[in-house]
């Protein structure tokens, strides 16, 4: 009795809608800082997804531009499968398959979120309310737990890049919810906690994220020139002052000498290379080895190190390459182990949605403004890192901002298409 009285209220369309509502709201909230946060989450949405689309008998039909978007992750998926069969299926690959199931298990929860009109605005919720936490966690950590660089719940090279994501949406969130009122009073403050956050990470990686989201906004969505004059003047003086920091000017200026030296040095056995930047552009110099060998479907998924070891032993390519398991840098990772098939894919994912919010801008420039925030964010957070295809954390994080935002320009461009 009491398991079809559950089972009632699972079918009930509401129900089901507030479900999808509530994990929306809650993935955004607290990945950096509370371990498994976001795997519970996700496989929450994606079991939630399989049982109410299964039940629900009013589903709408695809769009075209959703068919392709769709695609491209099934396709990213089938990349990594390809690839590891083709260069031999061992434990790595196994390790690697959960990471890349994401990819594929997206798809029925684009379904799911498509269904509902406010996904977007549970979403957003939830990303107002995740700096406070984040902050608050970290503020913990800094002061009571008194560790000297902020980690979060898994790293800086985590938290660091996640919160500069999160602060880049911050203001668009909050119009959805309050306008304008008290945006210059709130704003600030706001910025204020997702800095010391992000400072105190000491990744150069959220750093360059944070510099280049805002300089794009800046130059691409400002209305007048006195307003991006001002607002630039500002982050000037921001961005000085946090120079400042003994630790971060420490860290700035430690990855322009690595760089420096790295360019300078001949000798490829040089301890001058074997620096935290020093080592990321030998190891992607060293990809190139991997392209020519393997050009259409790469060397297969967690390979490298396994694959380097040739021509480190000839004297190619630094040891210290040898000694890393990825590739710290998104699509040279990608093109690594899945080939141009799979970093033409990748390419796709990440901006083929402003290629279609271009297109349609008309209809909602919102919706081009979104995506082209979180398009120059993903592309900052590549350069250095490569967790947003081999970190299921991180996955999470692009996968369903992807979603949900392509999601909401569909329902804005295509409004016939959906019922409100």
């Amino acid at each position: 009795m009491r398991y079809l009285e559950l089972k009632e209220v699972f079918n009930n369309t509401q129900t089901q809608e507030k479900i999808t509502y509530l994990l929306l709201f809650l993935m955004p909230i607290a990945g950096p800082v509370v371990r498994h946060w976001n795997s519970y989450i996700f496989v929450l949405v994606f079991l939630c997804s399989i049982y109410f689309l299964w039940v629900k008998n009013d589903k709408k039909p695809l769009l075209k531009e959703e068919k392709i978007i769709l695609s491209a992750f099934g396709l990213f998926f089938l990349s990594f499968i390809i690839s590891a069969n083709l260069n031999g299926w061992t434990e790595l690959q196994t390790r690697e398959l959960g990471n890349e199931l994401m990819f594929l298990w997206i798809i029925p929860v684009y379904f799911l979120i498509r269904e509902y009109k406010f996904s977007l605005n549970a979403f957003f919720a939830g990303v107002l309310l995740s700096i406070p936490v984040i902050f608050l966690f970290s503020l913990y950590e800094y002061y009571y737990v008194s560790t000297p660089v902020l980690i979060g719940a898994y790293s800086q090279l985590f938290l660091g890049p996640i919160t500069a994501l999160l602060l880049l949406f911050y203001a668009e969130a909050y119009k959805v919810f309050f306008g304008r009122k008290y945006m210059f009073l709130v704003l600030p403050i706001i910025y204020a906690l997702g800095l010391f956050v992000i400072v105190f990470t000491f990744s150069r990686s959220a750093y360059l994220t944070l510099i280049i989201g805002v300089t794009a906004y800046i130059i691409l969505f400002l209305g007048n020139l006195r307003d991006k004059l001002i607002i630039s003047a500002l982050l000037i003086i921001i961005f000085a002052s946090l120079m400042n920091v003994e630790k971060v000017n420490i860290r700035v200026m430690y990855a322009v000498n690595n760089v420096a030296n790295y360019f300078d040095e001949k000798n490829i056995g040089s301890n001058k290379i074997n620096t935290s930047a020093g080592i990321r552009l030998e190891m992607w110099r060293a990809s190139q080895y991997a392209v020519k060998t393997h050009p259409l479907f790469g060397i297969g998924g967690a390979n490298h190190s396994s694959f380097i070891k040739k021509y480190i032993e000839e004297g190619k390519v630094h040891p210290g390459v040898g000694k890393h398991g990825h590739l710290h840098n998104s699509f040279v990772e990608v093109i690594s182990s899945k080939g141009v098939i799979g970093l033409v894919i990748l390419l796709m994912l990440f901006y083929y949605p402003v290629y279609i919010a271009w297109k349609n801008r008309e209809y909602c420039l919102k919706c081009y403004k979104y995506v082209v925030i979180l398009s120059v964010a993903l592309t900052a957070m590549s350069i250095g890192e490569s967790m947003l295809i081999n970190k299921n954390n991180a996955i999470s994080y692009f996968l369903f901002f992807s979603t949900v935002l392509f999601s909401y320009m569909m329902r804005n461009i295509h409004p016939n298409k959906f019922n409100y």
